[in-house]
């Protein structure tokens, strides 16, 4: 095979397979586990947002075609998670969402059951 074909194969290849990794970070809900490939993506796009300037209580930014807004959420406990390692966030919700839509945070509440308590997070893009 011709070196050209093949660095064209290549590179379909790993569009490909940047593609798929969006689609499932922009599938998944609020800290549901992700593969390694879209946990990589969620994470370029977190820190992209964790170094944004602030706007209110939220920092937006973008990386390779998707677009991270962390919210800040005083009590909260947000999670990155990947099949090898979590990225934990106190205090912080991140939202995936495309460049084009902005992130909304419609609701979060506090559940405290004695020896359980959870965030209840309902998000999306709008």
């Amino acid at each position: 095979m011709p070196a050209r074909a093949e660095v064209e194969q290549r590179r379909r290849r790993r569009q490909e397979q940047h593609d798929a990794a969006l689609r499932e970070v922009l599938a998944a809900s609020v800290g549901a586990a992700l593969s390694e490939p879209a946990a990589r993506l969620a994470l370029a796009a977190l820190m992209a947002a964790a170094r944004a300037r602030p706007t209110g209580l939220r920092r937006t930014s973008q990386r390779d075609g998707l677009a991270c807004t962390l919210f800040r959420v005083p009590g909260s406990l947000g999670v990155l998670h990947a099949p090898t390692w979590r990225v934990w966030l106190p205090g912080r919700v991140a939202v995936f969402h495309r460049p084009s839509t902005a992130a909304v945070l419609s609701a979060v509440s506090a559940v405290d059951d004695g020896e359980i308590r959870a965030l209840v997070v309902v998000e999306g893009a709008a």
